[in-house]
């Protein structure tokens, strides 16, 4: 066992390595010339533990992947069984047990129609299925002239090339451009691209906002439907976009028009699915289905990698035909199926069901909501929005008649928030200068209002000191 002594020097010798050699993702290194990683060495509930024995709240969910919080004791007993089991075995030609007791546990909470289930890795390549599969659907039916994919601006998809394409966020993909295939970008039905803006509802804003945002994506269609292939949109919560909610009622139209036309809808639900909107998957939101459905990230409860992509037998059979006639979807992954990520993710579905999480966590979340209302009013507050365990506020310099007056991106506000609420024990990775929450499913009301409060300290004392010392 380590002495104290020895304990210091292995973490500084760890902290040494990463700052040498690892370079992380979305992260700007220069950042980190003068300072270390947060090094985390524990996960426990909510909780991350950094080698000093800090505790922090786990405010991204792990980047949006844990539902229950970490090291849930159903999911690691899953984990440790399988493991005795099969490690690994390739998913063409053969199959498993885990995999087949996962989609089993997937029908039971999916629409009847979403019947096929594609495996791969990750949300990015989940997408990247999507996207070919629904490209390839319309040659295999002869359609040639289908290669269009309309998206959201402001949306994120993932980042590999094909996911890019249909990515809307310009900071992260404009430096990619020459990779990418041609695809048409809309705007969403969200209050940013709305002239006065009104007060955010649960809804996702008031009629203004969304007839807006149904004008843009009808007038598209119309005009481009004989080369459309696809619509791909995250379902009532664009996350990286800074947690942007809209109204359901666009996915009703949506889905409208794509029927009308014969062009295919996928729901991106990475984010929103697993229970993060308070239903199971988003679309049960708007009491419609989508022709393609992509499950990643909380699918595991956020212990494995494992991404599914989910869609009907119409498609399916778009592809079932003899071997010579070239109709076969050529895509895999040399992890494809693993067999240890699909019994945990299998484990997971089956205590989302058992507990009957998002019936039992539904006051819950109305607390959180009314806890982020209540936030209205307060000068530094700008939009304030939710939908079941994620909440989001951006963070402004003041707000006027004419609008809100936002701080210098110099000043990296989000960042500062960030740094200032390990001090009250809270992991933050605020998007740009929005502050958001994603709660695991089984927080207690406790917690939730504890961790607000302490995040309105957090970013109220950086916002004091930064008008105090910094020139605005």
């Amino acid at each position: 066992m380590l002495t104290k002594g020895e304990d210091h020097l292995k973490h500084t010798h760890l902290l040494a390595i990463d700052r040498a050699h690892i370079w992380h993702p979305y992260t700007q290194m220069k950042d980190y010339s003068q300072e270390d990683h947060l090094l985390i060495v524990q996960g426990e509930g909510p909780y991350l533990f950094d080698h000093e024995g800090n505790r922090y709240y786990d405010m991204t969910g792990s980047w949006w992947t844990t539902v229950w919080g970490h090291n849930h004791p159903s999911l690691i007993e899953a984990i440790h069984h399988q493991l005795h089991e099969l490690d690994h075995v390739l998913f063409a030609g053969c199959t498993h047990p885990p995999a087949t007791r996962l989609v089993e546990s997937l029908t039971k909470v999916l629409h009847p129609s979403l019947s096929r289930f594609f495996f791969s890795d990750d949300g990015s390549t989940a997408v990247e299925v999507a996207l070919k599969m629904a490209y390839q659907y319309h040659k295999n039916r002869g359609d040639r002239e289908r290669e269009l994919f309309i998206h959201l601006k402001d949306s994120y998809h993932g980042d590999t090339s094909g996911c890019m394409s249909v990515g809307g966020i310009d900071i992260y993909f404009s430096h990619y451009r020459g990779l990418m295939v041609k695809t048409i970008e809309v705007l969403p039905p969200i209050r940013k691209y709305t002239s006065q803006p009104p007060p955010f509802t649960e809804s996702g804003g008031d009629e203004r906002v969304l007839t807006q945002g149904l004008i843009r994506i009808e007038e598209t269609i119309h005009a481009l439907w004989k080369n459309l292939a696809g619509v791909i949109v995250e379902p009532l919560l664009m996350g990286a976009a800074g947690m942007q909610v809209y109204s359901r009622k666009y996915l009703t139209r949506l889905r409208e028009l794509t029927k009308e036309y014969g062009i295919l809808l996928i729901f991106d639900e990475v984010v929103t699915g697993c229970g993060r909107t308070g239903r199971m998957w988003a679309y049960e939101h708007a009491d419609i289905v989508p022709d393609i459905l992509i499950a990643a990230k909380g699918i595991t409860g956020g212990m494995l990698p494992l991404a599914l992509t989910i869609t009907t037998d119409e498609i399916y059979y778009a592809f079932y035909d003899d071997y010579a006639k070239g109709k076969t979807f050529f895509h895999g992954h040399s992890y494809t199926a693993n067999p240890i990520a699909c019994a945990v993710a299998h484990a997971n579905i089956e205590l989302l069901l058992q507990t009957r999480i998002l019936e039992t966590a539904q006051k819950t979340w109305e607390a959180f909501h009314q806890e982020l209302l209540s936030w209205e009013g307060i000068p530094w507050v700008g939009d304030v929005r939710f939908i079941g365990c994620v909440g989001a506020v951006d963070v402004v310099r003041e707000k006027r008649d004419e609008g809100e007056v936002l701080f210098s991106p110099e000043l990296r506000i989000g960042r500062r928030i960030a740094k200032k609420a390990r001090q009250y024990g809270l992991l933050l990775r605020p998007l740009g200068d929005t502050i958001y929450w994603l709660f695991r499913l089984n927080a207690t009301e406790k917690e939730v209002r504890e961790v607000v409060h302490k995040t309105f300290r957090a970013i109220e004392e950086t916002v004091w000191e930064v008008q105090h010392t910094d020139a605005l």
